[in-house]
């Protein structure tokens, strides 16, 4: 009998590897920094009172403290459990106690923990992504520099109660489970109460009128926010 012609395999190159490979996610990690840094689309001004610039900020820093990245969705107080950050101390420069452009978002314990201290990095001028990584299997913060390890130190990230509240979120966000990913917008998703800043008239007017249309609200009401972030 003829012997059957052996059918030659396929050639899988550097093409076929690439068809194969799995697409990579679009959707940021909840503990990842912003590659760049923070980048502000508004500009309120003339209020006496600081905390009057919460909802601006809200929506400016999106949700979330700027250190720890622990967002307004992981706590029953929500954005009560957030207060506003004064990038230069506001006991060391009066004049800019209510300067839109000195003011960030932080939780209540990052804020009380970094208080005066001086030579942190201003995440409107540097992104903390290149001070600090997360080690996703410790749920521990990695310092890349010297100033990462102040922040780690300073504001105490890494303290026990802190890394295991971590690595709970980071369990949700990771798991397989299709029950758990389709709740996933209800602890990485953004707040109900978006802040709408059309309706807020600053004493002083808006020194960035244009950001209200980049607002999370108006974006909301255009079906442009994803389902979480």
């Amino acid at each position: 009998m003829p012997k059957t012609a052996k059918r030659p395999r396929p050639k899988i190159g550097k093409a076929g590897a690439k068809a194969k490979a799995k697409p990579k996610s679009k959707t940021p990690h909840p503990f990842s920094f912003p590659a760049k840094p923070y980048r502000r689309i508004h500009g309120p001004q003339g209020h006496s009172d600081y905390v009057a610039y919460k909802p601006w900020l809200r929506d400016e820093f999106e949700f979330r403290c700027v250190y720890c990245l622990t967002r307004e969705r992981w706590g029953p107080e929500a954005h009560n459990r957030f207060s506003i950050d004064h990038v230069k101390p506001k006991s060391l420069h009066q004049d800019l106690t209510c300067d839109y452009d000195n003011l960030i978002y932080a939780c209540i314990r990052c804020n009380t923990l970094k208080s005066t201290m001086l030579g942190l990095p201003d995440p409107c001028k540097v992104s903390l992504a290149s001070h600090l990584k997360l080690n996703l299997r410790s749920g521990r913060f990695l310092a890349l520099t010297g100033q990462g390890e102040q922040l780690i130190e300073y504001l105490r990230l890494n303290a026990q109660d802190r890394v295991d509240d971590r690595c709970f979120h980071l369990l949700i966000f990771q798991s397989i489970d299709p029950r758990i990913r389709k709740a996933l917008p209800l602890k990485f998703g953004y707040p109900p109460d978006l802040p709408d800043l059309s309706k807020l008239r600053p004493p002083q007017g808006n020194s960035r009128p244009e950001g209200v249309m980049m607002s999370h609200f108006a974006r909301y009401h255009r079906k442009e926010l994803p389902l979480y972030y």
